[in-house]
Protein backbone atom coordinates (compact mmCIF):
# COMPACT_ATOMS: atom_id res chain seq x y z
CA UNK A 1 0.00 0.00 0.00
CA UNK A 2 1.19 3.29 -0.79
CA UNK A 3 1.39 6.87 0.80
CA UNK A 4 -2.27 7.62 -0.71
CA UNK A 5 -3.51 4.68 -0.54
CA UNK A 6 -2.96 4.69 3.19
CA UNK A 7 -4.47 8.80 3.82
CA UNK A 8 -7.17 7.30 1.97
CA UNK A 9 -7.67 4.61 4.28
CA UNK A 10 -7.31 6.45 7.48
CA UNK A 11 -9.82 9.27 5.79
CA UNK A 12 -11.95 6.56 5.39
CA UNK A 13 -12.19 5.15 8.84
CA UNK A 14 -12.29 8.35 10.09
CA UNK A 15 -15.65 8.90 8.21
CA UNK A 16 -17.17 5.42 9.73
CA UNK A 17 -16.27 6.70 12.78
CA UNK A 18 -17.85 9.77 13.24
CA UNK A 19 -21.34 8.65 11.62
CA UNK A 20 -21.52 5.63 14.22
CA UNK A 21 -20.66 8.37 17.01
CA UNK A 22 -23.52 10.14 17.19
CA UNK A 23 -25.88 6.92 17.22
CA UNK A 24 -24.53 5.27 19.74
CA UNK A 25 -24.70 8.68 21.59
CA UNK A 26 -28.44 8.38 20.59
CA UNK A 27 -28.84 5.30 22.49
CA UNK A 28 -27.07 5.81 25.72
CA UNK A 29 -29.07 9.18 26.19
CA UNK A 30 -32.17 7.21 24.83
CA UNK A 31 -32.01 4.07 27.16
CA UNK A 32 -32.29 6.48 30.56
CA UNK A 33 -35.60 7.42 29.52
CA UNK A 34 -37.47 4.87 27.43
CA UNK A 35 -35.70 1.22 26.70
CA UNK A 36 -38.03 0.93 23.99
CA UNK A 37 -37.13 3.56 21.81
CA UNK A 38 -33.60 2.88 22.77
CA UNK A 39 -33.77 -1.33 21.39
CA UNK A 40 -35.46 0.27 18.08
CA UNK A 41 -32.54 3.25 18.03
CA UNK A 42 -29.76 -0.43 18.67
CA UNK A 43 -31.30 -1.95 15.74
CA UNK A 44 -31.14 1.24 13.45
CA UNK A 45 -27.47 1.33 14.99
CA UNK A 46 -26.53 -1.84 13.62
CA UNK A 47 -27.94 -1.31 10.36
CA UNK A 48 -25.71 1.53 9.99
CA UNK A 49 -22.67 -0.51 12.02
CA UNK A 50 -23.58 -3.46 9.16
CA UNK A 51 -23.90 -1.03 5.95
CA UNK A 52 -20.50 0.84 7.19
CA UNK A 53 -18.43 -2.16 7.72
CA UNK A 54 -19.49 -3.46 4.35
CA UNK A 55 -18.70 -0.45 2.83
CA UNK A 56 -15.39 -0.02 4.49
CA UNK A 57 -14.43 -3.32 3.38
CA UNK A 58 -14.70 -2.68 0.00
CA UNK A 59 -13.30 0.68 -0.18
CA UNK A 60 -10.07 -1.01 1.86
CA UNK A 61 -10.31 -3.97 -0.88
CA UNK A 62 -10.59 -1.53 -3.84
CA UNK A 63 -7.56 0.80 -2.63
CA UNK A 64 -5.72 -2.23 -2.11
CA UNK A 65 -6.09 -3.67 -5.30
CA UNK A 66 -2.76 -4.28 -7.59
CA UNK A 67 -2.49 -2.79 -11.32
CA UNK A 68 -2.66 -6.18 -12.84
CA UNK A 69 -6.08 -6.50 -10.69
CA UNK A 70 -7.62 -2.86 -11.59
CA UNK A 71 -6.75 -4.02 -15.67
CA UNK A 72 -8.57 -7.61 -14.76
CA UNK A 73 -11.78 -5.77 -13.01
CA UNK A 74 -11.99 -3.17 -16.12
CA UNK A 75 -12.17 -5.78 -18.30
CA UNK A 76 -14.72 -7.45 -16.62
CA UNK A 77 -16.40 -4.47 -16.30
CA UNK A 78 -16.42 -4.13 -20.41
CA UNK A 79 -17.37 -7.73 -21.00
CA UNK A 80 -20.84 -6.74 -19.11
CA UNK A 81 -20.88 -3.01 -20.12
CA UNK A 82 -20.03 -1.28 -17.26
CA UNK A 83 -18.51 1.24 -18.62
CA UNK A 84 -17.87 3.64 -15.73
CA UNK A 85 -16.53 0.85 -13.45
CA UNK A 86 -14.06 0.30 -16.26
CA UNK A 87 -12.95 3.59 -16.44
CA UNK A 88 -12.79 3.80 -12.80
CA UNK A 89 -10.36 1.11 -12.41
CA UNK A 90 -8.35 2.61 -15.46
CA UNK A 91 -8.44 5.88 -13.27
CA UNK A 92 -6.81 4.28 -10.63
CA UNK A 93 -3.72 2.88 -12.46
CA UNK A 94 -2.98 6.38 -13.85
CA UNK A 95 -3.49 8.12 -10.66
CA UNK A 96 -2.01 5.59 -8.52
CA UNK A 97 0.64 3.40 -10.55
CA UNK A 98 2.11 5.23 -13.76
CA UNK A 99 5.65 6.27 -11.59
CA UNK A 100 7.08 3.66 -14.43
CA UNK A 101 6.61 4.19 -17.79
CA UNK A 102 5.48 0.15 -18.29
CA UNK A 103 2.18 0.71 -15.98
CA UNK A 104 2.06 4.75 -18.03
CA UNK A 105 2.32 2.66 -21.29
CA UNK A 106 -0.10 -0.61 -19.90
CA UNK A 107 -2.63 2.05 -18.89
CA UNK A 108 -2.61 3.61 -22.34
CA UNK A 109 -3.15 0.70 -24.56
CA UNK A 110 -6.26 -0.62 -22.16
CA UNK A 111 -7.61 2.63 -22.20
CA UNK A 112 -7.63 3.04 -25.83
CA UNK A 113 -9.14 -0.49 -26.28
CA UNK A 114 -11.65 0.59 -23.84
CA UNK A 115 -12.55 4.21 -26.11
CA UNK A 116 -12.84 2.02 -29.15
CA UNK A 117 -15.20 -0.24 -27.70
CA UNK A 118 -17.30 2.52 -26.38
CA UNK A 119 -17.24 4.69 -29.53
CA UNK A 120 -18.15 1.60 -31.51
CA UNK A 121 -21.49 1.66 -29.22
CA UNK A 122 -22.14 4.86 -29.43
CA UNK A 123 -21.21 5.55 -32.98
CA UNK A 124 -25.20 5.21 -34.25
CA UNK A 125 -26.11 7.82 -31.34
CA UNK A 126 -23.52 10.51 -32.34
CA UNK A 127 -24.56 10.20 -36.13
CA UNK A 128 -28.21 10.62 -34.93
CA UNK A 129 -27.40 13.70 -33.32
CA UNK A 130 -25.07 15.54 -34.74
CA UNK A 131 -24.94 16.37 -38.56
CA UNK A 132 -21.97 17.58 -40.78
CA UNK A 133 -21.13 21.13 -41.26
CA UNK A 134 -22.32 23.29 -44.30
CA UNK A 135 -18.95 23.04 -46.92
CA UNK A 136 -18.54 25.90 -45.88
CA UNK A 137 -17.99 25.79 -42.62
CA UNK A 138 -16.30 22.59 -43.47
CA UNK A 139 -13.55 24.35 -45.08
CA UNK A 140 -12.97 27.34 -43.36
CA UNK A 141 -12.31 25.07 -40.44
CA UNK A 142 -9.97 22.36 -42.16
CA UNK A 143 -7.55 25.29 -43.40
CA UNK A 144 -6.99 26.65 -40.07
CA UNK A 145 -3.75 25.08 -39.22
CA UNK A 146 -2.10 26.30 -42.84
CA UNK A 147 -0.82 29.58 -42.76
CA UNK A 148 -2.96 32.51 -44.27
CA UNK A 149 -0.88 32.50 -47.50
CA UNK A 150 -1.63 28.58 -47.76
CA UNK A 151 -5.29 28.63 -47.74
CA UNK A 152 -6.70 29.99 -50.63
CA UNK A 153 -4.99 27.40 -53.04
CA UNK A 154 -5.39 24.57 -50.39
CA UNK A 155 -8.02 21.73 -51.29
CA UNK A 156 -10.40 20.39 -48.23
CA UNK A 157 -11.78 16.77 -48.05
CA UNK A 158 -15.02 16.69 -45.79
CA UNK A 159 -17.93 15.01 -45.28
CA UNK A 160 -21.48 14.60 -47.40
CA UNK A 161 -25.22 14.48 -45.50
CA UNK A 162 -24.41 10.42 -45.46
CA UNK A 163 -20.96 10.89 -43.90
CA UNK A 164 -19.27 9.77 -46.85
CA UNK A 165 -15.86 11.76 -47.50
CA UNK A 166 -15.72 13.72 -50.21
CA UNK A 167 -13.49 16.22 -52.03
CA UNK A 168 -15.03 20.22 -51.26
CA UNK A 169 -12.18 21.61 -52.51
CA UNK A 170 -9.43 20.77 -55.09
CA UNK A 171 -6.02 21.67 -54.30
CA UNK A 172 -4.07 24.27 -56.57
CA UNK A 173 -0.85 24.58 -54.36
CA UNK A 174 -0.24 20.54 -53.32
CA UNK A 175 -1.52 21.26 -50.06
CA UNK A 176 -4.62 19.20 -49.20
CA UNK A 177 -6.65 19.52 -45.27
CA UNK A 178 -8.67 16.91 -43.84
CA UNK A 179 -12.09 18.57 -41.95
CA UNK A 180 -13.14 17.03 -38.31
CA UNK A 181 -15.25 13.80 -39.02
CA UNK A 182 -19.38 14.45 -38.17
CA UNK A 183 -19.95 13.19 -34.36
CA UNK A 184 -16.65 13.79 -32.50
CA UNK A 185 -16.10 15.37 -29.45
CA UNK A 186 -12.44 16.59 -30.60
CA UNK A 187 -11.34 19.22 -33.11
CA UNK A 188 -8.90 17.50 -35.59
CA UNK A 189 -7.85 18.86 -39.04
CA UNK A 190 -4.97 18.46 -40.41
CA UNK A 191 -3.20 19.43 -43.86
CA UNK A 192 -1.22 17.58 -45.78
CA UNK A 193 0.75 17.14 -49.42
CA UNK A 194 -1.03 15.17 -51.74
CA UNK A 195 1.73 13.51 -52.37
CA UNK A 196 1.89 12.05 -48.76
CA UNK A 197 -1.90 11.86 -48.38
CA UNK A 198 -2.92 8.57 -49.74
CA UNK A 199 -0.69 7.50 -46.43
CA UNK A 200 -2.67 9.18 -44.35
CA UNK A 201 -5.75 7.76 -45.46
CA UNK A 202 -5.03 4.81 -45.11
CA UNK A 203 -3.87 5.00 -41.40
CA UNK A 204 -7.27 6.49 -40.95
CA UNK A 205 -9.31 4.19 -42.36
CA UNK A 206 -7.71 1.41 -40.33
CA UNK A 207 -7.78 3.41 -37.46
CA UNK A 208 -11.65 3.32 -37.94
CA UNK A 209 -11.91 -0.57 -37.90
CA UNK A 210 -10.54 -0.18 -34.38
CA UNK A 211 -6.99 -1.50 -35.50
CA UNK A 212 -4.77 -0.79 -32.82
CA UNK A 213 -0.95 1.24 -33.46
CA UNK A 214 0.89 -1.55 -34.35
CA UNK A 215 -1.43 -3.31 -36.34
CA UNK A 216 -1.84 0.17 -38.16
CA UNK A 217 1.86 0.31 -38.65
CA UNK A 218 2.42 -2.96 -39.87
CA UNK A 219 -0.37 -2.89 -42.24
CA UNK A 220 0.66 0.36 -44.06
CA UNK A 221 4.25 -0.81 -44.04
CA UNK A 222 3.75 -4.18 -45.92
CA UNK A 223 1.67 -1.95 -48.28
CA UNK A 224 3.94 0.38 -48.91
CA UNK A 225 6.61 -2.62 -49.75
CA UNK A 226 4.50 -4.35 -51.55
CA UNK A 227 4.23 -0.99 -54.31
CA UNK A 228 0.25 -0.61 -53.10
CA UNK A 229 0.84 2.57 -51.24
CA UNK A 230 4.24 5.29 -52.47
CA UNK A 231 5.90 7.37 -50.53
CA UNK A 232 7.08 10.87 -51.74
CA UNK A 233 10.65 10.91 -52.61
CA UNK A 234 11.92 14.09 -50.58
CA UNK A 235 10.61 15.24 -47.15
CA UNK A 236 6.93 16.31 -46.58
CA UNK A 237 5.20 19.17 -44.50
CA UNK A 238 1.63 19.21 -42.54
CA UNK A 239 -0.12 21.25 -40.38
CA UNK A 240 -2.47 19.79 -37.47
CA UNK A 241 -4.73 21.38 -34.74
CA UNK A 242 -6.04 19.37 -31.87
CA UNK A 243 -8.34 19.74 -28.98
CA UNK A 244 -11.13 20.23 -27.48
CA UNK A 245 -14.12 21.09 -29.35
CA UNK A 246 -15.41 23.69 -26.94
CA UNK A 247 -12.15 25.08 -27.97
CA UNK A 248 -13.60 25.88 -31.63
CA UNK A 249 -16.19 28.96 -32.17
CA UNK A 250 -18.03 27.80 -35.43
CA UNK A 251 -19.53 31.21 -36.01
CA UNK A 252 -16.12 32.68 -36.30
CA UNK A 253 -14.13 30.02 -37.58
CA UNK A 254 -11.68 30.96 -34.43
CA UNK A 255 -9.91 28.38 -32.10
CA UNK A 256 -8.92 29.06 -28.41
CA UNK A 257 -6.39 27.74 -26.37
CA UNK A 258 -7.93 24.37 -25.53
CA UNK A 259 -6.57 23.99 -29.54
CA UNK A 260 -3.07 22.78 -29.71
CA UNK A 261 -1.15 23.57 -32.83
CA UNK A 262 1.85 21.78 -34.52
CA UNK A 263 3.65 21.31 -37.98
CA UNK A 264 5.17 18.09 -38.72
CA UNK A 265 7.83 17.49 -41.15
CA UNK A 266 7.79 14.04 -42.53
CA UNK A 267 11.17 11.77 -43.44
CA UNK A 268 9.80 8.28 -43.85
CA UNK A 269 12.13 5.56 -42.50
CA UNK A 270 14.69 7.68 -41.08
CA UNK A 271 16.04 7.37 -37.90
CA UNK A 272 15.61 10.38 -35.06
CA UNK A 273 19.91 9.81 -35.14
CA UNK A 274 19.76 10.31 -38.96
CA UNK A 275 17.71 13.67 -38.39
CA UNK A 276 19.84 15.04 -35.51
CA UNK A 277 16.91 15.27 -33.05
CA UNK A 278 15.71 13.78 -30.22
CA UNK A 279 12.96 10.96 -30.40
CA UNK A 280 9.62 11.85 -28.29
CA UNK A 281 9.35 11.97 -24.59
CA UNK A 282 13.45 12.46 -24.31
CA UNK A 283 13.04 16.71 -23.97
CA UNK A 284 10.04 18.77 -23.15
CA UNK A 285 6.99 18.83 -26.17
CA UNK A 286 8.02 22.63 -26.96
CA UNK A 287 11.16 21.21 -28.53
CA UNK A 288 11.35 19.50 -31.95
CA UNK A 289 11.43 15.90 -31.44
CA UNK A 290 11.07 12.94 -33.59
CA UNK A 291 8.04 10.80 -33.64
CA UNK A 292 7.90 6.96 -35.08
CA UNK A 293 12.15 6.85 -35.42
CA UNK A 294 12.95 4.59 -38.76
CA UNK A 295 9.32 3.71 -39.68
CA UNK A 296 7.32 5.45 -42.57
CA UNK A 297 5.86 7.30 -40.30
CA UNK A 298 8.87 9.36 -38.61
CA UNK A 299 8.56 12.95 -38.53
CA UNK A 300 9.77 15.99 -37.22
CA UNK A 301 6.87 17.16 -34.52
CA UNK A 302 7.26 21.35 -34.11
CA UNK A 303 4.73 22.66 -31.50
CA UNK A 304 3.11 26.16 -32.35
CA UNK A 305 2.95 28.61 -29.47
CA UNK A 306 0.51 31.07 -31.00
CA UNK A 307 -2.49 28.80 -30.94
CA UNK A 308 -5.84 30.51 -29.51
CA UNK A 309 -6.07 33.50 -31.85
CA UNK A 310 -6.14 31.35 -35.68
CA UNK A 311 -9.74 32.27 -38.05
CA UNK A 312 -10.60 30.37 -40.48
CA UNK A 313 -11.21 33.14 -42.45
CA UNK A 314 -8.97 35.50 -44.75
CA UNK A 315 -8.03 38.40 -43.53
Amino acid sequence: MNDTQGIETIKTLVGLVLVLLPCVLFVALSFRKKPVHAALGLLVCMLFVAVGIITTVEALKFRAMTPSQHLAAANAAINIRDWNGAFQHLDVIKAQFSATREWQLLFEEAREGLVAQRLREEYARHLATRQPQTPTQQINSALLPLPYVMRSGAGVLGYDSDFSVVMLRRSTNGMTCIATPPGENIFDVACYKESFLPIVLRMRELYAQSKDQADVYRTVDTEIKAGKLLLPDQPTIGYLMVGSMSGYDAFTHTVGKEIKSWESIHYPYKTAAQIGLPEEGAVHRNMPYVVASGTFWCHVMIQKDDTGSGSGVEP
